[in-house]
């Protein structure tokens, strides 16, 4: 996962049904993630709310962006 690819949230316990999608726009610094070795990240979602702290677990790459070489 990086910045610019496309989600979908899978996490298992939401409190609104229904798949919700975004744009991962930046990933938390190393200084702040969890314990452990998961990756977290910054969403920009479909509803134009922004998860700070969303989980690598929590999310399913929909579509990756493109880079140039």
């Amino acid at each position: 996962m990086k910045v610019g690819d496309l989600v979908k949230d899978v996490y298992p316990f939401k409190q609104k049904p229904g798949d919700r999608y975004g744009v991962i726009i930046g990933e938390v610094d190393l200084i702040n993630r969890s314990f452990g070795l998961n990756r977290e990240f910054k969403v920009l979602w479909s509803c134009g709310a922004i998860g700070n702290k969303v989980g690598n677990y929590d999310l399913e790459v929909v579509s990756e962006s493109c880079t140039k070489s």
